[in-house]
């Protein structure tokens, strides 16, 4: 499997940001630290660090739930994540999503 860093397509790149961004925003919301967010989720405090800043593309899915449940959420469409417009088309409602909970 390929590295996905530095030679990530430019769409890839983007969703990797828009991940991280989203993350933030939803920490900062939650008026967590990024320390205490990772002792929540149980993770190192880089971590938390690097996936905001999108250096992180090869975190596990269970990582990014980790911190999705440490924010209280339940899916990563509940942290607010933006659609990448020019990568899929925007479902017209979350009917296609599976029930968390």
């Amino acid at each position: 499997m390929p590295y996905v860093g530095d030679h990530a397509g430019p769409r890839i790149r983007r969703t990797i940001l828009a991940i991280g961004a989203s993350v933030r925003r939803a920490r900062r919301s939650a008026r967590l630290s990024q320390q205490a967010l990772a002792d929540r989720a149980g993770v190192a405090q880089s971590t938390i660090s690097r996936l905001e800043r999108g250096l992180t593309p090869r975190a596990s899915l269970w990582v990014l739930a980790a911190i999705i449940t440490a924010l209280e959420k339940r899916s990563i469409v509940e942290i607010g994540l933006p659609w990448p417009q020019d990568t899929v088309e925007a479902p017209r409602d979350e009917s296609f999503m599976p029930r968390v909970g």
